[in-house]
């Protein structure tokens, strides 16, 4: 599922929105995994959307949004051709819930909730540490409380893979 929002604001309806008027927040979430990605980004367009999405999505890969027009994922192709995604949409304007697909937005949008309250929490309103507080919601999906028993660790080791030593 993808989605964005604003941090600190309410994103409802974005039609006559300012797309240049950032930070923005896009994010990505796996139903199967409960992983939430979610990125700093200032400009919410088609292609910067269709980017996060092309470097952290595996082709023939089910998304689900809304129906924002820079959501047109049909040609959508990543460095080996084309990703071949297969693309739900569901109109918010008539359902949250499309009745026929069963498609919704609303994981991501219910992740998006949790990363608000986070950045409240933690003062997560400036903008040089936008970014960390989204990664740390990152972190925290993967290997938050819920998914180890040693969260100090878990941390040691994603410090490791991410910097491996020689």
């Amino acid at each position: 599922m993808v989605g964005d929002g604003v941090p600190g604001r309410f994103n409802g309806n974005y039609d006559g929105v300012d797309e240049d008027r950032g930070p923005w927040a896009a994010g990505l979430y796996w139903v199967s995994t409960g992983e939430t990605r979610l990125f700093q980004v200032e400009k919410r367009d088609g292609g910067t959307l269709k980017a996060i999405i092309t470097d952290n999505v595996l082709p023939q890969t089910k998304v689900v949004t809304d129906e924002w027009r820079g959501y047109n994922l049909e040609t959508l192709q990543d460095a080996a051709g084309d990703m071949d995604l297969e693309h739900d949409t569901v109109c918010h304007e008539v359902n949250f819930v499309d009745p026929t697909t069963g498609a919704h937005t609303q994981n991501i949008e219910q992740a998006w909730q949790k990363a608000k309250s986070v950045l409240v929490r933690t003062g997560g309103h400036s903008r040089a540490l936008l970014q960390s507080h989204l990664n740390w919601v990152w972190w925290a999906s993967v290997n938050g409380r819920t998914k180890c028993q040693d969260p100090f660790l878990r941390l040691v080791e994603a410090v490791a893979r991410q910097y491996p030593q020689k």
